[in-house]
């Protein structure tokens, strides 16, 4: 199933949009990117979502795959005690482990933030997916898409408007899809396979950092040689972003790695005597973040400030002009 988005949207107030095929969009994506098996995917076919706007998934994608790899080594912990304590053998137990961690985890309080709340649960059902993945444990993909719209529908859903629960989590950004093209990235160097290494958050922490450092503009220019070098490489650019060959993968990243320029250790670099250190700043707390903050955090901010940045951006440009004349 693919996502869809349409200018249609604005025409009509009669919008209905199917909260699980929104789950599956969303974890389809981090799941592959995350190593989970093509094949384990197949759901029945459901229609697809008139999303309001072509990028709306994919903002999605973003903010779910940073909250997935900010909580990644917390959470796994979680997994392997219970792994240990009770086991996970079957469906039965994963659905009722799902209920129990989602009634007490902080995280997903009726008092917290409805989108904040959706996209947590969906990080959460991403990892909790990729672990029993890589322990060898089978999982039925459209069950769990199943639980997630239950939890939806009965405990954010309930007496509200679904429609504008899910509407509301589309934040404009300008270059999303560069944003998540450096993830996939990061993504096959540091957090495949799932379980490699246990400080995958910290990594993910400090990647953040170092495209913090980066504006807009020279962000998309980052994504922009990114995509070139793998042309001059490859002879074109995968279809599949979060597929692309392994060697291209490994060249990809200390091209990355050139362009960042950075003095401290960038993700994937394990040759550092240095050991991980936590990030400060809003990369180590951004669970406790609302929603919109955290895609402040992650330059995928609202409109209005990227205008603002985008209007100093050109009177800068303007009076650099005008100085060498």
């Amino acid at each position: 199933m693919a996502e869809k988005g349409s200018s249609r949207s604005r025409k009509s107030s009669k919008r209905k949009l199917n909260a699980e095929r929104f789950a599956y969009d969303v974890l389809a994506f981090t799941l592959r990117a995350g190593g989970f098996p093509e094949a384990k995917l197949q759901v029945k076919e459901c229609k697809e979502n008139d999303y309001s706007n072509p990028d709306f998934v994919a903002t999605a994608h973003a903010v779910v795959t940073a909250l997935a790899l900010n909580s990644r080594d917390k959470w796994r912990r979680m997994f392997e005690s219970r792994l240990k304590s009770s086991g996970l053998g079957n469906m039965e137990k994963i659905k009722k482990y799902l209920s129990t961690i989602m009634d007490v985890l902080p995280e997903f309080r009726s008092d917290e933030d409805d989108s904040d709340r959706i996209m947590t649960s969906l990080a959460l059902y991403s990892e909790f997916i990729l672990f029993l993945n890589s322990n060898g444990i089978e999982v039925s993909f459209e069950k769990l898409l199943n639980k997630w719209s239950s939890y939806f529908h009965e405990k954010i859903a309930l007496n509200k408007d679904q429609d504008e629960l899910l509407e509301a989590l589309y934040v404009e950004h300008p270059d999303v899809h560069g944003y998540l093209s450096l993830v996939i990235y990061f993504i096959r160097d540091v957090a495949t396979p799932y379980g490699k290494r246990d400080d995958v958050s910290v990594e993910f922490g400090k990647f953040s950092e170092a495209m913090e450092n980066f504006d807009d503009e020279r962000r998309a220019s980052l994504a922009d040689e990114v995509q070139n070098h793998l042309v001059d490489r490859l002879g074109f650019v995968p279809h599949d972003l979060y597929d692309p060959p392994p060697e291209a993968v490994g060249e990809a990243m200390s091209f990355l790695t050139g362009i960042f320029e950075r003095d401290t250790v960038l993700p994937g670099d394990r040759d550092s005597p240095e050991p991980p250190v936590l990030p400060h700043g809003p990369s180590a707390c951004a669970g406790a973040m609302g929603v919109e903050d955290r895609l402040k955090w992650m330059n995928l901010g609202n409109e209005e400030a990227f205008q603002v940045r985008r209007d100093d951006k050109t009177k800068r440009r303007q009076s650099d002009k005008k100085s060498r004349r």
